[in-house]
Formats: C-alpha cells, structure tokens, sequence
C-alpha cells in the first residue's frame, strides 16, 4: 500500500485542519496588531517632535509677530474710508477685509498649536498606576486652557461672519433708502468698530501665545518630557 502521504484523495483529519486554520489566524491578527502598534507609535512620535517644534521655535517667533502687527495696525485707523454706493451695491471696507485676513490667518496657527500641543500632552499623562499628582495636574490645566483659547479662536471667527451680515443687511437698507443719512453713517461706524474690536483680538492673540509659550516652559521638565514611546500602547500615557 501507498504511505499516508501519497494516497490519492486523501484528506487530513477535520482536528487537524482546525488546528491550522487556528495558527495561521492567530499569526495574521498577532501581525495586524503588531502594524498597528508600529503605526500608532509612529503617529505619536511625529506629534510629540512637531509638538516641541512649536513650543520651542514657532511660539516664541509667532509672539514677536503678533506683537510687531499689532503695533503696526493700531496706528492704521485714519485709512479707513467710507463706502461708495452705487445703484448695484457697495464693495467690501478693502482695509477691513485685509485686517481680517491678516488675522484669519494667525487665528488658524493657533488653533493647530493648540490642538497639536494638547494631543501631545494627552497621550504622554501617564497611566493611572504611575501618576505622580502633581505632574497629572499641571498638564491637565495647559490641556484644559488649550481648548479654551481654541474656543476663543473659533468665537472670533464666528465674529467676522457677524460683521458681514450686519454690514450687509444695512447696505441693502442704503440701496433702498439712498435719501438716509444715517443708514449710511451707520455703516461707517459699523467699519470702525470692526476695525478697534480687530485691533483687542491681535492683543488678545498675542497674549494667548505668550501665556501659552509661559505657561509650558515654566513647567518644562514636567510637560515637555517627551519621549518616544515604547511597546506600551500610546493611548495609554
């Protein structure tokens, strides 16, 4: 007779065939899990180096800046000009537009510092049983004060949405009302209020990236102790 293994149409015991199945299942969710892990690892390490890019490059140059703009453009206010109206409409306060541009910009910076910096400092608390209390507490104030400048961010841009409604609303009023004076008084008012509120948020964005650069570096061995994370998992610091 033929030895076991060259019978024809022979088939290995169903136990048998489960038992491989099993290894070669267990194998691919073992190296699943294990690319993963390289990958979130990966991904945390890349947060945690921009993270300390910003805090020890970017901040102190973004708060010299913000600072240099704001002495600039506070001594602007005598070029803001009244609109001129036509039978089709009026065009946009240019100087205006430009100031929130400008901002709309630096607005944006700080919303990715913010969101970069409090994801780093998130996944480096450490894990329940080695917390020292102290450390815990300090970085979950800088996260805590992270999401409310981000929330400040976002409240100055719904503000510039604002602005261009109201200030549509009356020029469609002054294109029906030409012959009121005061409707097209209101307009200019509304510009340089605008244009005063945009100078207190180029202070107050400086003054958000001062205290945040302040508030870090003053707890720097503390915060900043980044390091590369091990096979823990990331999610877990």
């Amino acid at each position: 007779s033929f030895p076991l293994r060259c019978r024809k149409n022979f088939r290995a015991p169903l136990n048998v065939i489960m038992s491989k199945k099993h290894k070669s299942s267990s194998r691919d969710v073992s190296e699943q899990e294990q690319k993963n892990k390289d990958e979130m690892k990966e991904l945390t390490d890349g947060l945690g180096v921009k993270a300390l890019q910003i805090v020890n490059c970017e901040l102190p140059g973004k708060v010299n800046r913000v600072h240099a703009l704001y002495l600039e453009w506070s001594q602007k206010t005598k070029e803001i000009t009244e609109p001129v109206y036509t039978e089709h409409g009026a065009p946009a306060n240019k100087f205006v537009l430009e100031f929130i541009e400008l901002i709309r910009k630096e607005i944006y910076d700080l919303l990715s510092y913010a969101d970069t910096i409090r994801m780093m400092v998130t996944l480096i608390i450490p894990r329940i049983s080695d917390q020292k209390q102290l450390d815990v507490t300090i970085k979950e104030e800088l996260v805590d004060m992270l999401q409310s400048s981000k929330s400040t961010a976002l409240g100055v841009l719904d503000g510039f949405l604002k602005y261009f409604l109201a200030r549509g609303k009356l020029v469609s009023k002054i294109l029906k009302h030409p012959q009121v004076e005061d409707l097209r008084n209101s307009v200019r008012e509304l510009d340089e209020k605008q244009f005063y509120v945009l100078n207190g948020v180029l202070l107050d964005l400086r003054n958000v990236f001062s205290v945040m650069y302040d508030h870090i570096k003053k707890n720097e061995d503390k915060i900043l102790h980044y390091q590369p994370q091990s096979d823990h998992n990331p999610l877990m610091f």
